[in-house]
C-alpha cells in the first residue's frame, strides 16, 4: 500500500500555499503500514559569502567586493514506501542559486551576476540503489555568455551494508 503523507508541514519560509496544501494532502492517521511518517516538504537555505566568486571549474568569475551567493533548495518528498518492492521513495527537488556581488562586473555591467534555476527527481529502489536526476540553467544576468542548460542522470548504490565497518 503506498505511503500517503501526513497533514503537517516542516518549517519552511516565504510560501503562504503551503499551509494550503497541507490541509489538502490525505492524512495517514489510521494507517498500519510501514512507511515512513514526516514532513511533505524540506527546505534548506544556505549563503556563501566571499571576496571572489571561482566555479567549479576554476574560472575567476569576480575578484573585486563582497559576492553573496545565495542558495534555496525545496525538497517535496511525493512517495515513500520503504516496503513497495521496487521503487521506494521519490522526491523533487526545486530551488534557485544566485551571485549578488557589491562591485559592477559583466558585459553589461551589473550586481546582479548569476541565475541558476535547479529541478531535480530522486528515485530511490529496493536493494539501495538511487537514480538522481538534474535540470539546471546557467543565466548570466549581466549578458557576460550565454544561458546554458543542463541535465545530469547519477546512478548510486547503497554499499554500507556489505561492507560494514569500511563503508
Amino acid at each position: 500500500m503506498p505511503c500517503l503523507r501526513p497533514r503537517r508541514l516542516g518549517p519552511v519560509w516565504g510560501s503562504p500555499l503551503l499551509p494550503w496544501l497541507a490541509n489538502r494532502l490525505p492524512s495517514t492517521r489510521g494507517s498500519h503500514h510501514s512507511c515512513t511518517r514526516g514532513t511533505l516538504v524540506h527546505a534548506l537555505f544556505q549563503l556563501d559569502i566571499s571576496d571572489h566568486y571561482i566555479t567549479p571549474r576554476g574560472l575567476n568569475v569576480e575578484n573585486e567586493g563582497v559576492i553573496f551567493q545565495p542558495l534555496f533548495l525545496v525538497f517535496w518528498n511525493l512517495y515513500s514506501d520503504k516496503d513497495a518492492g521496487f521503487l521506494t521513495d521519490v522526491t523533487l527537488t526545486t530551488g534557485v542559486w544566485s551571485s549578488i556581488h557589491t562591485h559592477e562586473s559583466g558585459a553589461d555591467p551589473g550586481y546582479w551576476n548569476e541565475f541558476d534555476p535547479i529541478l531535480g527527481l530522486t528515485f530511490k529502489f529496493a536493494g539501495g540503489f538511487t537514480l538522481d536526476t538534474t535540470f539546471t540553467s546557467f543565466e548570466s544576468m549581466v549578458d557576460s555568455y550565454p544561458t546554458s542548460t543542463h541535465f545530469e542522470a547519477k546512478l548510486s548504490f547503497d554499499d554500507s551494508k556489505y561492507l560494514g565497518k569500511f563503508a
